[in-house]
């Protein structure tokens, strides 16, 4: 078995916890679960189940690959706790990239650009704009924004992007003139595997210690902390 040709892609960064099992970017087989704050406890069992149904054990894996974000702060600590130590123990490379660039992955071969919008909460807007020029082109890295801010992004890109995401909610006029897809608002295991492997071949490993979630601003605890220093 050549163990760097199996590939696991995990996604936390969501309400839905997702693994994909691959054969260097080519889909094996996938697992995802809607858990709100139960990814710590679903993970390694959803790999070890995907394993188990293939053959395979967690020694044949040769690639970790898990998406940054930006998202929830607990799922991305526990995918990222997780699969960094994997990579450690299995002393195996690790790649991430955006799970957003996951998210707009289908789209763009059908459309020029995709704008995503997340709800950020906090009367917060996580935005990214993305464009296909042989790859995935990042025209707007994944930010945060308020939700004016955000408005005056979307209103710019409305007539020319495919719409993704919840936090077109706030926005009826954009829903009214532009075509927005409310259910494809998490990462597919096909496109998280092809662009982690496709990345790994590109990029190379990310350096372990440079294996970090994509946090966008300071979580709850953090600002309540700063708050009453």
């Amino acid at each position: 078995m050549d163990r760097k040709k199996i590939v696991i892609a995990c996604d936390t960064s969501t309400e839905c916890c997702l693994v994909a099992l691959g054969r260097e970017g080519e889909l094996i087989a996938e697992s995802s679960q809607i858990a709100p704050r139960a990814h710590q406890k679903i993970l390694l069992l959803q790999i070890d189940r995907l394993l188990g149904e293939k053959g395979l054990s967690i020694k044949d894996v040769g690639l970790i690959v898990i998406g940054q974000g930006p998202g929830s702060y607990t799922g991305l600590r526990v995918g990222f706790a997780t699969a960094r130590a994997l990579a450690q123990a299995l002393k195996i490379p690790i790649f991430t990239f955006s799970s957003f660039e996951a998210i707009a992955a289908p789209f763009l071969f059908q459309t020029k650009k995709v704008l995503i919008a997340m709800d950020a909460k906090r009367g917060e807007i996580y935005l990214a704009l993305y464009a296909w020029d042989g790859k995935i082109k990042a025209v707007i890295p994944p930010s945060v924004y308020s939700r004016e801010e955000a408005r005056k992004i979307i209103n710019e890109h409305l007539m020319t992007a495919y719409l993704i995401g919840d936090a077109f909610a706030f926005y009826p006029e954009a829903a009214e003139r532009g075509k927005v897809d409310k259910n494809r608002i998490f990462p597919q295991g096909k496109w998280l595997l092809k662009l982690g492997w496709s990345g790994y071949l590109e990029k190379g490993p990310v350096p372990l210690r440079e294996a970090l979630p994509l946090y966008l601003r300071l979580s709850t605890a953090e600002e309540s902390l700063r708050e009453n220093c």
